[in-house]
């Protein structure tokens, strides 16, 4: 995931990452940035998508596009784009 993150800044992508390899700190900080607008492209661990305090992150903020990629799944403001939803009925 962090690797995915840094190739897409190298190529001018605002993109960072949520997932628990970062410290209490740096969640706060991509959290921050994102409810800033400052994240064109957000990866998320698994484990943290349907989290309560993830999910009220999402309130806060407008979302294109979801990507499940273990499901190769895509969802679209409330629409399937390919495959099925596994997690959108949940958020």
């Amino acid at each position: 995931m962090q690797d995915q993150v840094f190739a897409l800044r190298q190529n001018g992508l605002r993109a960072d990452y949520l997932n628990s390899s970062l410290s209490a700190d740096e969640t706060r900080r991509t959290e921050k940035k994102v409810l800033s607008g400052g994240v064109d492209l957000l990866y998320v661990a698994p484990e943290r998508l349907l989290t309560d305090g993830f999910q009220q992150l999402l309130r806060q903020i407008p979302v294109a596009l979801f990507c499940d990629r273990r499901k190769r799944t895509a969802c679209r403001s409330g629409g399937t784009i390919s495959g099925r939803s596994t997690f959108r009925s949940r958020m």
